[in-house]
């Protein structure tokens, strides 16, 4: 019997086959940095081609056509095959993007039938036809159907016939990729034609390979390459450092903080299109210690002689003290060597002084000369001789080392005739300034004229003139052998650093200027004499506003920042006068009227984000049915895909907010529960959130739901799922409820959402368990900011409004309703008529409770009677909200499999204090302290020390019951804990010999699936790193709920375990990210790691997280730290 893929499963298999998977060819998105090449070719059928037949025997052809039909009641059908060609089996990158299979009929019967064409699956040992390969009729799933009716009862004798589609291709690359996984060297791929219906005594003949010549089947293909990884597209989402062109503008290049270095790769569209291309992503080899921190890029610099040839300064410091260096590539960034003795030095690609620049030179009079200025130990000039390269120092009586992680800020070499002028820019509160030497290094001087301690950038003009910015001190012009001078003219009050001359113009009078403390760029036509400015209007939007839309050229919306957000550099192309690049803390943008910048309408830019990906992802993860992944991120809180081949926008997916998200979960009994852990970007304050839709709306801890609600002119109901909280209030014996509807837009300050009162035709509704009436307020009246002492109890209307909490534009509203006699609460939905309106936008809309129910609602005005009638001034604000103990939020959370509104959170550490896990029983409003369990070692986001790391997971939920699991880790033992109460209490259950790890940062406690053989949960996946001390780590499993647990033989230290869909029926895959056999990796495993497959590797950034996919077999993403996330194919 044939192996058939089960979804590209790796283990080899005999049985029924499964439905074949669609292929998604992803195209510019992908890893390759270079076209790899299509293949076309035949494949002729091979000899052993025979008929099957249903009495269980094989027929061999032996030069005669076969038959398809019935022979006396025994039905007959033809199987051939074809090998698969060893340059498509062996290069993992090679799909089949297109495919003809062709035979030739023999002699047709007159009372002929249909015959189908099926695809049966491969084999890599034998191409012979096996009994099983029949038709079995509609129990023979194991086969694909590639074309019905592939013979027909009018097809004619001693004709050719063939079909091409996309069941055929996608049966080929189903098949191909199986036998990959099981590590084939050969591999035959098997079809079959049978009769559709069974037939007593009638058949037709058809060809063979035996039968020679036209008579061979044939197989026509072409392939394409596809990428084993592609990125999830987001794009930006970090600081852009840095923008380098080469002299004709054909390759230009951005250097990141944290994401590497990227080379711009246009589409040549009319519109300016394109996208980046990695350049880092495989600079060393994989496994080499600390590569992440070469991802950290201080400085480019482009041959000027040799334009293929650049240079890139990487290193942190943080990260790694060996990692580190100046590279030189002469592919534009394809391939990459070390500079001799340039790693003995720190290199702090992601310092606080990163955005300065540049640091690296090269001679324009000799490609053999590179120059570098470092942030801690001065100027360094290296010499190639030979192929070997020599460093020197400048010694620091010459060339100041400057003040501690800045130092030298920039260095420019010009041309000058031949014989070339070196600039060094030293940061310093008393030697700080601009240096010069004209001797080639020997001798330097400080430039006179204007004081300037602190330089940053600084690019020379083609007439020789150094343009130089200088923070607060302004910006400053140093002409070829003249003084320094500063410029007048410019916007006062603003830190200048971001500059850029124009290469175009030979007078050298042509120069940009961008401020990093605002949205400020200028522009001077005439050598800084005259300046005009752009601070708003900057794309196709109302003059005056800086509200519009970021977009790329073609359109599609930018996901991630604002508006020139501390920029740090600016390009002129070369070549372009008109086309002005910026790069700043959210990626790259460009305008390509760069000579309309300080005038109406102005300037207008585009976002140029597409495949550069930054952003430092701290969790993962996506559920059964659902959206097809939700990210939690550093600084942009996270992004909901409905699609990971498109970015979050529109029908591809939405954002999550702002802040970090540092961790993710969802319920296993409903999957459209989620909840996440928040810290705020400044990290001085945190919570968390719960989602009841999948991610599309989140309501923060605290609050009873929150949603957008968009206004309209026709008027509507608008509804709230609160259940949760009032079935517990009611449990408690709670009768009155105040609730509390507040909304906020920050675009708009003169709309808001407005509802009916109990006053008004429509009033507020609370219906209980989805029947009977609804019930209406007993009380309900809004508060206004802008009126505080007035009450509008009598108002026929509600309404809700935040602009940047402007007293004159903030309105809340109070509902209280009356629980009393009220059956046991099962549901409850809160409903609000909102009234018409022209305006269209919508509002971030919460509901919040108060356990105040004293209000009194009033009848209006300012009289106080009734006494105590609620206005903005009195009105109750003891909103619940995260337990004060957790004020930094953050942390880890998990939902309960068995009831989705039971939560709990393992914080960030309230300071020095101990801080215990707390669990919540009505999805997240209120909070209480747990008992018995560890306390939480998290003291913040990026952590260092004894703290757990963004990447440890000491909390999981069980995935088949209501248990919760925590772990204490460190010490010589990992102490495992379980709650069987909603996380109420604690009891230690086990601890894991760790092989004296004394790990407590990165170990991972994670739940499995439910299974065939633990449908009830219980399954249980502990890693550990080693990362703290070098020793132990490994990887275990308890199937037990965390009593016992077996380590997995074979497995070394593992950073990361996750859990995608199974490769057939219930249970799941196992992936690890970490050391099989001493090689570094993710592996892959489809029987709970008895055997592995090794998966390629996408990057040498570090990864945070890890996700299998539930939704696709052998699918598995990978969060980065600083490259985005990544998606195997």
């Amino acid at each position: 019997m044939k192996t058939h893929d089960s979804g590209w499963n790796s283990a080899l298999k005999t049985g029924k086959r499964l439905a074949a998977r669609t292929l998604i060819i992803i195209g510019s998105s992908g890893l390759l940095t270079a076209d790899a090449l299509a293949l076309t070719g035949t494949i002729n059928g091979l000899a052993n081609d025979a008929e099957a037949r249903s009495n269980g025997t094989v027929g061999n052809a032996a030069g005669n056509p076969g038959l398809v039909g019935g022979v006396s009641g025994v039905q007959s059908a033809v199987v051939n095959m074809f090998q698969i060609p060893a340059a498509i089996l062996s290069d993992p990158t090679q799909q089949f993007s297109a495919a003809t299979y062709g035979m030739r009929t023999g002699f047709m019967s007159s009372f002929a039938f249909n015959g189908d064409l099926y695809g049966i699956g491969f084999s890599t040992t034998s191409a012979a036809v096996d009994p099983t390969d029949y038709y079995g009729g509609s129990l023979d799933a194991a086969s694909t159907l590639i074309q019905d009716n592939f013979i027909t009862g009018s097809t004619p004798s001693y004709t050719g016939v063939s079909t091409s589609n996309a069941a055929l291709v996608s049966y080929l690359n189903n098949q191909l990729n199986a036998a990959r996984e099981s590590g084939a060297s050969t591999a035959y791929v098997f079809f079959r034609v049978n009769p559709d219906a069974y037939v007593y005594w009638n058949s037709y003949q058809l060809g063979t390979t035996e039968g020679g010549g036209y008579y061979i089947p044939t197989l026509n293909y072409t392939t394409v390459t596809v990428p084993r990884w592609t990125s999830v597209p987001l794009g930006g989402g970090g600081y852009v450092t840095g923008l380098v062109s080469d002299p004709s503008g054909a390759a230009i290049y951005a250097r990141t903080d944290v994401g590497g270095a990227f080379r711009w790769v246009p589409t040549g569209d009319v519109a300016g299109n394109g996208g980046w291309v990695s350049l880092s992503d495989t600079l060393v080899p994989f496994a080499t210690a600390g590569a992440t921190a070469l991802h950290c890029v201080e400085s480019i610099a482009v041959d000027p002689s040799t334009p293929n040839r650049l240079y890139m300064a990487v290193g942190n410091p943080s990260i790694s003290s060996t990692a580190r260096g100046i590279y030189g590539s002469d592919n534009q960034g394809a391939s990459w060597y070390l500079v001799g003795a340039s790693n003995t030095f720190v290199i702090q690609g992601n310092g606080g002084s990163r955005a300065n620049g540049e640091r690296l030179a090269v001679d324009p009079n000799n490609p053999n000369i590179l120059w570098y200025g470092s942030t801690t130990s001065g100027l360094r000039k290296f010499v190639k001789s030979g192929g070997v390269w020599t460093a020197t120092q400048i010694a620091s009586s010459s060339v100041p080392f400057g003040s501690t992680n800045t130092g030298i800020t920039f260095v420019a070499c010009d041309a000058n005739s031949g014989s070339t002028i070196v600039y060094a820019g030293v940061s310093d509160a008393t030697t700080g300034g601009v240096y010069r030497s004209t001797d080639g290094g020997t001798t330097w001087s400080i430039v006179g004229g204007a004081t300037v301690f602190n330089p940053r950038r600084a690019q020379l003009a083609a007439n020789g003139t150094l343009y130089v910015t200088a923070g607060t001190a302004g910006v400053a012009k140093l002409p070829r052998a003249g003084s320094l001078s500063l410029l007048s003219g410019l916007p006062t009050g603003q830190t200048y650093h971001g500059i850029a001359v124009d290469p175009n113009d030979a007078t050298g009078q042509k120069v940009f200027v961008a401020s990093i403390s605002s949205t400020n760029i200028s522009r001077s036509a005439d050598g800084g004499s005259t300046w005009t400015t752009q601070t708003t209007t900057f794309n196709e939007g109302p003059l005056t506003s800086t509200n519009h839309q970021r977009k790329e050229p073609d359109g599609l919306a930018s996901q991630t920042g604002y508006w020139f957000g501390t920029t740090s550099s600016l390009m002129v192309t070369p070549g372009d006068a008109n086309e002005l690049w910026l790069g700043d803390f959210f990626g790259v943008t460009r305008t390509r009227n760069a000579q309309n910048l300080g005038t109406n309408p102005g300037a207008w830019w585009y976002t140029l984000q597409k495949n550069q990906e930054e952003t430092v992802v701290l969790s993962l993860k996506n559920a059964p049915t659902g959206a097809k992944l939700l990210t939690g991120l550093s600084d942009v809180a996270g992004f909901r895909y409905l699609d990971t081949t498109l970015r979050p926008t529109g029908a591809g997916g939405s954002s999550m907010g702002a802040a970090n998200t540092t961790s993710l979960d969802f319920s296993e009994s409903d999957n459209n529960v989620w909840a996440r852990s928040t810290v705020a970007t400044n990290q001085s304050s945190g919570s968390g959130a719960v989602s009841i839709d999948g991610g599309l709306n989140w309501t923060t801890f605290g609050q009873l739901a929150a949603r957008n609600v968009a206004n309209s002119a026709t008027a509507g109901w608008e509804e709230f799922d609160i259940g949760p909280y009032l079935k517990k209030q009611q449990a408690a014996g709670v009768t009155s409820v105040t609730m509390a509807v507040r909304s906020s837009h920050w675009l708009t300050q003169n709309n808001y959402l407005r509802f009916s009162s109990k006053e008004g035709a429509n009033p507020p509704q609370l219906v209980l368990n989805g029947t009977g009436s609804p019930l209406t307020p007993t009380a309900d009246a809004m508060v206004y900011a802008g009126n505080a002492s007035t009450n509008f109890g009598a108002s026929t209307e509600l309404a809700a409004q935040n602009y940047y909490d402007q007293p004159g534009y903030v309105r809340w509203s109070y509902l209280k309703f009356d629980l009393t006699g009220q059956p046991a609460i099962t549901s409850a939905k809160l409903r609000l008529y909102r009234l018409a309106s022209a305006d269209t936008n919508s509002y971030s809309t919460s509901i919040s409770s108060t356990p105040t129910t004293t209000w009194v609602e009033g009848d209006g005005g300012t009289d106080n009677l009734p006494a105590s009638e609620i206005t903005w001034t009195n009105k109750p604000t003891n909103f619940y909200s995260t337990p004060s103990a957790l004020w930094m939020g953050g942390g880890r959370v998990a939902v309960s499999a068995s009831n989705p509104t039971n939560i709990v959170w393992m914080g960030i550490k309230n300071g020095g204090n101990a801080t215990p896990m707390y669990y919540s029983t009505d999805r997240g409003v209120t909070w209480a302290a747990a008992s018995g369990g560890p306390n939480s070692n998290i003291t913040g986001i990026y952590t260092n020390g004894s703290s757990i790391s963004p990447s440890g997971q000491p909390l999981t939920a069980d995935r088949g019951n209501g248990n919760f699991y925590a772990a204490a880790f460190g010490g010589a033992g990992h102490v495992i804990y379980r709650s069987t109460n909603s996380g109420a209490t604690w009891t230690q259950v086990s601890t894991v010999n760790n092989g004296n790890s004394y790990n407590m940062r990165t170990p991972q406690l994670v739940a499995a699936p439910v299974s065939s053989a633990y449908p009830s949960g219980g399954d249980v996946w502990l890693c550990d790193d080693g990362t703290y001390n070098g020793n132990g780590g490994g990887l275990w499993r308890s199937v037990d709920s965390a009593g016992t647990w077996s380590s997995l033989s074979g497995i070394g230290k593992v950073t990361a375990v996750s859990f995608g869909k199974a490769a057939s029926g219930t249970g799941y895959s196992v992936f690890i990210n970490g050391y099989k056999a001493g090689i570094k990796g993710i592996y892959r495993s489809d029987d709970y790691g008895s055997t592995w497959v090794k998966l390629s590797d996408p990057t040498i950034k570090d990864i945070l997280s890890l996700a299998g996919d539930r939704q696709n077999h052998g699918k598995v993403f990978i969060g980065t730290d600083g490259r985005g996330v990544f998606q195997s194919q």
